[in-house]
């Protein structure tokens, strides 16, 4: 059974991405590096209690990639206070 989180893995994570991302600021709109993605798989895997084993980490680093992508494209739309939620997804 998995241990729950011991402090808020929000802030925890910001803390994490920073310094995956050492000195830039901000998310950076390039891709998010193999090297950035391992420092934050290595600083964010004990927290939420998981390890990943070597065989597997090429495949966690490339989905955290994607991942990235996909946070790029939701941020890009612009939201108002008042947006409600869609009630049917329609592709």
């Amino acid at each position: 059974m998995q241990q729950p989180l011991r402090r808020p893995v929000l802030p925890v994570f910001r803390a994490a991405l920073a310094a995956a991302l050492a000195g830039r600021g901000t998310m950076p709109a390039e891709e998010l590096t193999t090297e950035a993605a391992g420092a934050l798989i290595d600083a964010m895997a004990p927290l939420v209690g998981l390890t990943v084993a070597p065989d597997y980490r090429p495949g966690v680093i490339l989905n955290l990639q994607i991942a990235m992508r996909l946070v790029r494209v939701a941020e890009s739309v612009p939201l108002d206070d008042h947006d409600e939620p869609a009630a049917v997804f329609e592709a």
